[in-house]
């Protein structure tokens, strides 16, 4: 009897050793996947900043407003104007610190994008707010 429970024993606990190596190593994983995906994000802004081209957009609306530490991020609706060419609406995510006012429409900021990915916009400075 003895020796049939430390035969079940040990497949237990082997059993429990490989779940939880799987789950350190799912855990790392997911940190490492996290970490190459905010470094991209981080080169495409750097990107955008170096070799854009500047433009004014208006806002047109605030789609939705997401609170992260000390500062909310604001889903913005904007009609950019570029130099040459039509204007156009895009979607842009921008920071909102607390002492900020919230963004309205009408308001004009000034921003930057790629002539390859125009749709991707980096929020400058905010020019004139109403």
């Amino acid at each position: 009897m003895l020796i049939i429970y430390s035969i079940f024993d040990n497949a237990y606990m082997h059993i429990a050793m490989i779940v939880g190596v799987s789950g350190v190593m799912l855990f790392v994983l997911f940190l490492v996947w996290s970490y190459v995906a905010a470094s991209r994000k981080a080169s495409k802004i750097k990107e955008i900043l170096d070799f854009g081209i500047e433009s004014e957009a208006t806002v047109l609306a605030t789609i939705s407003i997401r609170n992260q530490r000390k500062r909310s991020i604001v889903n913005l609706r904007v009609q950019v104007e570029p130099l040459s060419g039509r204007n156009y609406v895009t979607d842009i995510e921008a920071f909102r610190y607390e002492k900020d006012k919230s963004f309205r429409s009408g308001d004009k900021i000034l921003v930057k994008y790629l002539l390859a990915k125009p749709k991707d916009l980096v929020l400058v400075k905010v020019i004139k707010q109403y």
